[in-house]
């Protein structure tokens, strides 16, 4: 996956420093391809992601709530955290700058300048921020939930 913040590597830096966390870049119309629906889960294939390099996965879901959030969530085994040795990590998806951010003032903050390049990346890319850890990290196994949402790809 070519290096898509280079396109606007100061909002990037800037957004990463508000987050103080990582923030990954993935094209807009790979991300559209899931036609995630509001309510639903759908499973994915993180070779098509910017985790794609997640090891030991047993499950990775998108969903987009019935509040409009949208979620991607890997479930991996831990060996190191025996005996609730699957992880669930959770990322958030921003299909656009959320509007808790005032965009004209980080574009400000961050030296830069709204203009067709930062126009055009923000309309081409969403990005994805690895949240804290949640009460659900550690669990014994896959949440039902997750299992028939597997189980439903090869029903269809």
């Amino acid at each position: 996956m070519p290096n898509l913040a280079g396109k606007a590597p100061r909002l990037c830096a800037y957004l990463e420093h508000l987050e103080n966390r990582p923030l990954l870049i993935m094209r807009r119309s790979e991300w559209n391809d899931l036609e995630l629906k509001r309510g639903k889960m759908v499973e994915i294939d993180l070779r098509r992601t910017p985790l794609k390099g997640y090891p030991n996965v047993e499950a990775a879901i998108a969903e987009r709530t019935k509040s409009g959030e949208v979620y991607i969530k890997v479930y991996r085994i831990d060996e190191n955290d025996a005996p609730k040795i699957i992880n669930e990590d959770i990322y958030a998806v921003w299909e656009f700058v959320p509007k808790y951010y005032n965009l004209p003032q980080i574009v400000t903050e961050a030296s830069t300048e709204i203009n067709p390049n930062l126009t055009s990346f923000l309309e081409e890319c969403i990005f994805l921020i690895k949240q804290k850890p949640g009460p659900n990290h550690w669990l014994t196994d896959l949440p039902e939930e997750i299992i028939l949402t597997i189980m439903y790809r090869y029903e269809r």
